[in-house]
Order: C-alpha cells, then sequence, then structure tokens
C-alpha cells in the first residue's frame, strides 16, 4: 500500500516542485554514503586530514537535512493546496486519460475514497464504479446500481486528498523517526572525528619530541630513556 500511494503520487499527480525536497534526500543519502566512506577510509589509515574533512563533511550534511526540515514545515501549507490542486487537474481528466482512470480507480478502490475532497467533485462527470465501497463483494452489477440508482448509500463518502495525506503523515512519523536517528548518529561522527583527529595530532606530537629528545639524550651520552616514551605512545 505505501509503494502504491507513493508511486500513484508520483506518476499522476506529484508537480516537479513537489518532487524537490525527496529528490534532495536521494542525493544527500550518496553524499552521506561517500563520507561514511572516507571517515572509514581515514580511520584505517589514521590520516589526521580525512578525518577532519571527514567531521566537516558530516556538520555540513547536518545542517543541509536541517534546512530542508525547516523549509518543509514552513511551507507546509503550500504542499498541501499544491497538492489538491494537482489531484482536482488529475480529476477533470478522468474520461479522457487512460493513464488518469487506471490511477483514479486504483485508489478509489485500495483507499475507499471517492473524488478528492468527496463524491461531489464528480459533478458534471459520470461517477465511476470504483467510488462504490461493495464491489469488491457484488462486483458490476452493484456497482451500477450504486452510480446510476442508490447515490449515497454505497458510495465512499471520504475524500481521497484526506486518505492519501493520511497515508502520507503515518509515513512522515517513520521518516521523522528514522531521520532524528540519522541526526544523532551523524552527531556522534562528527564528534567522534573530532576526538580522532585530536588524537592523531597529540600522538604525532607526542612522538616526534619523544624522538628528538630520546636523539638528544643520546648524543649528549645520555640513556635514551625517551625511546621508551616513543614506543609505549
Amino acid at each position: 500500500m505505501v509503494l502504491f500511494t507513493f508511486r500513484f503520487l508520483e506518476l499522476h499527480f506529484m508537480e516537479n516542485e513537489l518532487l524537490a525536497p525527496p529528490i534532495i534526500l536521494i542525493v544527500v543519502a550518496a553524499i552521506v554514503f561517500i563520507v561514511a566512506f572516507l571517515g572509514c577510509f581515514g580511520a584505517i589509515r589514521e590520516s589526521y586530514n580525512l578525518l577532519i574533512a571527514f567531521a566537516v563533511c558530516l556538520l555540513i550534511i547536518f545542517i543541509i537535512e536541517l534546512a530542508v526540515g525547516i523549509v518543509a514545515a514552513v511551507y507546509k501549507n503550500d504542499v498541501g493546496d499544491a497538492f489538491k490542486g494537482a489531484l482536482k487537474k488529475s480529476l477533470a481528466n478522468y474520461s479522457n486519460n487512460e493513464a488518469e482512470k487506471i490511477a483514479w480507480d486504483d485508489t478509489q478502490t485500495k483507499l475507499r475514497c471517492c473524488g478528492v475532497e468527496g463524491p461531489d467533485d464528480w459533478q458534471g462527470q459520470n461517477l465511476p464504479w470504483s467510488c462504490c465501497h461493495s464491489y469488491d463483494d457484488f462486483g458490476d452489477a452493484l456497482s451500477s446500481y450504486c452510480v446510476n440508482v442508490a447515490k449515497g448509500k454505497y458510495q465512499y463518502h471520504t475524500g481521497c486528498y484526506d486518505e492519501l495525506k493520511m497515508k502520507i503523515n503515518d509515513n512522515a512519523k517513520i521518516l521523522i523517526g528514522v531521520g532524528i536517528g540519522i541526526a544523532f548518529v551523524e552527531t556522534v561522527g562528527v564528534v567522534m572525528g573530532r576526538e580522532w583527529s585530536h588524537s592523531e595530532a597529540v600522538v604525532f606530537k607526542i612522538c616526534s619530541l619523544s624522538l628528538s629528545a630520546a636523539i638528544m639524550r643520546w648524543k649528549s651520552g645520555k640513556p635514551a630513556f625517551a625511546v621508551e616514551v616513543y614506543f609505549s605512545n
């Protein structure tokens, strides 16, 4: 049902500007994969520069994701209005476009809804059989009765806009939860990347000073105790 709903939205109703946020998130996901590989490679190679780059990239991605979330929240009503307008535009093409007809019939049957906001949206057109809630049980005979005679008794009265909106909101809660989890992991990654890079810098500095001190002590004829410090670090 979830895959059907979003495929239906993409193929038949969604305007290009409404598809922009998902496309952005897909691109960000691909970048996250690359950055994760960068972090793993940097950790394996113990590279200070790669670990710093890893932390910076994660921070940038986190900021972008936060910005996308804020924009989506701010323009939530505008997206809803645009979505409803796209639905009404599609409904008007029901009789003239076979793809639209199939999409509407499938949606109204599976979501048990009728029209955009209700059966009244079909005024000026014949009420489609898919608006009849008993079709699955009784087939074409009762559907014909529903459409032509018993209008109201066997029809779905809920609009498809509300049903689709409810489906999207249900899945949005899951996506928000996943997004929070990802944001937490990214935050940990930024902190750990910084700590790792700082640790590498300290180790390099200690090693360098210890080796230099060992050489100086050796040249002066003293025991090179610093060599032990060098190897222990």
